[in-house]
């Protein structure tokens, strides 16, 4: 989740590095445990995704400094991607039958179209990603890519954008 900013207003000490450890450190440990009545463990076997719940229309510095408060979303993005793939790796060790986890993050219902350009290079699937419609290119290389994108029209109704405005229809027409 790209909550790191929530947690580190709580915990000012807190590096990035933790906050992606507190992520996937727990359910990676679980599947190393030979508990195989672990209620974590039992979870991590049954997951199927990863998502990165946040707000995308929050300021975003491409070119931050070390020391800016939080990583833009393409290095949350990196940093999300490599920790699904190393839990990934690890539930393949104990569970060979087990589907692949995957990616799916928060992506182009409110923030910039840099977001979705991130996602298509990182991410199996996205959530929402209404932006495309502004972006008819990048919407058919996620056609040729097979890269898949949930929407939530009733969600983007209540938050952004009227139903009867909604591009969910445009969408489906492209493919």
């Amino acid at each position: 989740p790209r909550l790191y900013r929530k947690w580190r207003e709580i915990d000012p000490a807190l590096t990035f590095e933790q906050h992606i450890h507190n992520v996937f450190g727990p359910p990676i440990r679980a599947l190393q445990q030979d508990d195989e009545g672990s209620a974590l463990r039992q979870l991590a076997l049954r997951l199927v995704s990863f998502d990165s719940v946040d707000d995308e229309s929050a300021p975003d510095d491409m070119l931050q400094q070390h020391d800016a408060p939080a990583p833009c979303y393409s290095t949350y993005l990196w940093h999300m991607h490599e920790g699904v793939r190393n839990f990934d790796k690890a539930r393949r060790r104990c569970c060979t039958r087990c589907a692949p986890c995957t990616l799916r993050p928060h992506c182009g219902e409110s923030g910039p179209l840099h977001h979705l350009y991130s996602a298509f290079l990182l991410a199996d699937a996205i959530n929402h990603g209404i932006q495309l419609v502004r972006c008819p290119a990048m919407m058919y290389a996620f056609y040729l890519a097979r890269v898949g994108v949930s929407v939530s029209v009733i969600s983007n109704d209540a938050l952004f954008l009227r139903m009867r405005n909604h591009p969910l229809g445009e969408m489906v027409a492209a493919g």
